[in-house]
């Protein structure tokens, strides 16, 4: 079996279960081979239940033709938004002998330090300026993934603003700085606001992805103090007008 790994673009694959899957598909032996000895995958989470992704995920395993339970075991840890819960659900996964695991932005860096487990991400921001890979295609080491960092998009947004609101002149862009692609996302919006004569007004934070994030209040407190007051979101970014 094959288990080189490789990074996945947006448009391979359409929604996160079918990025996971597709990308599983590779790493696992067959439904049929499975049956004797079910490979065991672990589901790291910085969140909380519910959560609707590992259930969009279970849904892609049984079209698969796995069994949870049978042909496959799944090995579940959410750290409710607790650093430490993340570092020790890593370490109970890796003693657990997984033979994948699958991972969000702020889990997959807190298990970046697995070296012998293949690990699956899907993240809204750069793989390559997060250290997740070392190229996009040949991201290098034993993690892989998809991104759906589009910087078409970063530009579209705008332009559909702007056609909501023909007369808007200056766009406040609330950029998080710990957003990996932040920088690349926000050229790309700068561009498409000089193209429309909108004037961009930059705002930054830093947000953590545990706990409160004070930057973010006074980022938002600037906005207000700007009388902007339509909004629009996308990674890493919020915009308002």
């Amino acid at each position: 079996m094959d288990r080189r790994l490789r990074l996945i673009a947006p448009e391979q694959f359409v929604g996160r279960r079918a990025v996971l899957i597709g990308l599983l598909a590779t790493l696992l032996p067959s439904p049929a081979l499975a049956q004797k000895l079910p490979p065991r995958i672990g589901w790291l989470s910085a969140g909380s239940e519910p959560d609707p992704f590992l259930e969009a995920f279970r849904e892609g395993l049984r079209k698969l033709g796995y069994v949870e339970g049978q042909t496959v075991i799944l090995d579940i840890r959410y750290a409710h938004g607790s650093l430490e819960a993340l570092r020790a659900a890593v370490a109970e996964l890796v003693q657990a002998k997984v033979a994948v695991i699958v991972a969000s932005l702020t889990a997959v860096r807190a298990a970046r330090m697995v070296k012998d487990i293949p690990i699956l991400f899907v993240i809204s921001g750069d793989p390559v300026e997060a250290g997740l890979a070392q190229s996009l295609s040949r991201p290098g080491g034993n993690l892989t993934g998809s991104t759906f960092l589009s910087l078409e998009i970063a530009g579209k947004r705008v332009e559909l603003l702007k056609q909501a609101v023909p007369h808007l002149r200056s766009l406040a862009a609330l950029s998080n700085t710990d957003h990996p692609g932040e920088k690349s996302e926000l050229r790309a919006t700068e561009t498409a606001a000089q193209k429309l004569g909108v004037n961009l007004i930059y705002v930054a934070f830093s947000q953590s992805p545990f706990g409160a994030s004070p930057e973010l209040d006074k980022a938002l407190e600037t906005v207000r103090r700007r009388s902007l007051s339509t909004r629009m979101r996308q990674p890493g970014l919020e915009f308002s007008e």
